[in-house]
């Protein structure tokens, strides 16, 4: 930020709770900082989950009538968005590095920005191959019942590479 702003010009996902909020009107900002945390978690647990390949856990992370914008397909509906995901079972290993995260809590629904650097490593009876991607997650999530949980999610690729490891034979 540029020396001198003031902190009210921020853009609102940047600031977390101004003193303001914690100061006089505590139950705001403390909400805000709480509803912020639980929303990180929900992303936290869908990377893990599909690093674990735990899809009960990633599954915990979306509502039932969800919808997901893969890079190359749209799946609506939690079933059919964890069979898409089921596809990791086909890798060697997978690793999600969760960077950047753009938060912005608008009552009982949240927009979420979350940049990761991902690995997947692929083995054949020919090769072994790493494919890096640098990926960003847009998600619109909701509160349900206290929880929240993504309700529509596009993915998008910004960069990938892929690197052979080794050839056999």
């Amino acid at each position: 930020m540029e020396q001198g702003r003031p902190r009210s010009a921020w853009p609102r996902w940047l600031v977390l709770a101004t003193p303001a909020d914690i100061g006089d009107k505590a139950d705001g900002g403390i909400q805000t900082l709480a509803d912020k945390a639980a929303v990180q978690e929900v992303v936290w647990r869908y990377l893990v989950g599909a690093d674990r390949r735990d899809f009960g856990l990633m599954a915990s992370s979306y509502a039932a009538d969800a919808t997901v914008n893969f890079p190359s397909v749209t799946c609506e509906g939690l079933d059919a968005i964890i069979d898409h995901c089921r596809g990791v079972e086909r890798l060697a290993g997978t690793w999600h590095l969760v960077g950047t995260q753009a938060i912005d809590i608008h009552e009982d629904s949240a927009t979420v920005e979350t940049y990761s650097t991902v690995w997947y490593r692929s083995v054949s009876t020919e090769r072994t191959v790493d494919l890096i991607k640098g990926l960003r997650y847009l998600d619109t999530m909701v509160r349900k019942e206290g929880r929240w949980l993504i309700q529509h999610q596009v993915i998008t690729e910004d960069w990938g590479r892929t690197d052979l490891v080794s050839t056999t034979g």
